[in-house]
């Protein structure tokens, strides 16, 4: 008799089809073991809902600009972890035996008494910008509007193009998208590993490289949570642990735990491994609104002191 694992996803369309990704690859590496996915709507899904409701009067009215109001967005992102912690919570109280998350969402201040027992190897970590009449960064006309949910793109975008006006937008990518051709906005950014992975990317116009928009800390990577006393489902998940990913985003977790930022802060952290070395960009934020970025290079084995290095670089010119 086969052994059953329950596994909690989001609702959501991208999130499933995130959760099913993974368990095929567990699938592949343990054939013995079945997975079966419990839906779980978070704190983050409902104030989601809520955000675009027609009854919020001031989004139904008016486009909120993130750059002149980055505390309400802020605010609005700090519900970013919110899209793990009941899952969490529904883990440490064995109501499920495994969380599939994106890296991103996950807390780099876990509780302890959970852990990442695996990390697959990472999909596309760059933004894309999918625009109306399809053009790209630098040929969108003067002021016009770009849609994101994210100040670090917003700020980061800013710097590129100083004259765009970046608005917060919320929803699931289908919902975003439609924001265009409903003439709301002229572009929106939307990271390419998700529209990879739905199978969307005909609307891409253009991929951003990482040296014009650094991205989010572990973005593009997807995330086995599971709890720390379990050795057994450790063993399970572990055989689909990706070592090379898992050092680079550790790198980048670091970096922002030093920071003392979390997923939903304006952070952006970028590790990668080449011949043994890995090489960790990061930006900030200063208190005077310039974006500080640096690049600090080391030991592959040694993930967690160059995070702590880099912040430290960075924090000395705030």
């Amino acid at each position: 008799m086969s052994r059953v694992l329950a596994v909690g996803s989001r609702k959501s369309l991208l999130a499933l089809t995130q959760t099913k990704i993974v368990i095929e690859k567990l699938k592949l590496k343990n054939p013995e073991v079945d997975f079966k996915i419990y839906k779980i709507t978070t704190e983050g899904d409902i104030t989601s809902k809520k955000f675009n409701s027609k009854k919020n009067n001031r989004r139904k009215n008016q486009l909120i600009n993130i750059l002149e109001y980055p505390t309400d967005n802020i605010l609005l992102n700090n519900r970013k972890t919110s899209f793990t912690k009941k899952i969490e919570r529904e883990l440490l109280s064995s109501e499920i035996d495994i969380a599939i998350h994106s890296l991103k969402d996950v807390s780099v201040d876990m509780d302890p008494k959970l852990i990442l027992g695996s990390i697959p190897e990472r999909g596309d970590p760059r933004d894309a910008i999918i625009s109306r009449d399809n053009l790209g960064l630098k040929d969108l006309p003067k002021n016009s509007i770009i849609g994101t949910g994210s100040l670090r793109r917003g700020i980061q975008l800013s710097s590129i193009r100083s004259d765009l006006e970046i608005v917060d937008i919320r929803g699931n990518i289908d919902t975003r998208i439609k924001k265009i051709y409903n003439k709301e906005v002229d572009a929106i950014i939307l990271a390419v590993a998700g529209l990879v992975r739905l199978g969307k990317t005909k609307y891409i116009t253009e991929i951003l490289s990482i040296n014009k928009m650094l991205p989010a800390v572990g973005q593009g990577a997807l995330a086995i949570q599971i709890r720390k006393k379990d050795k057994n489902i450790e063993k399970i998940v572990k055989l689909i642990d990706d070592s090379k990913t898992r050092a680079e985003v550790e790198a980048e977790r670091a970096c922002a735990r030093r920071l003392g930022s979390d997923c939903d802060m304006p952070t952006g952290a970028y590790g990668k491994i080449q011949d043994d070395i890995l090489t960790l960009s990061g930006m900030i934020l200063s208190e005077k609104n310039l974006i500080i970025r640096e690049n600090i290079y080391g030991d592959k084995n040694y993930p967690e002191q160059i995070g702590k290095e880099l912040a430290d670089k960075m924090l000395d010119q705030i």
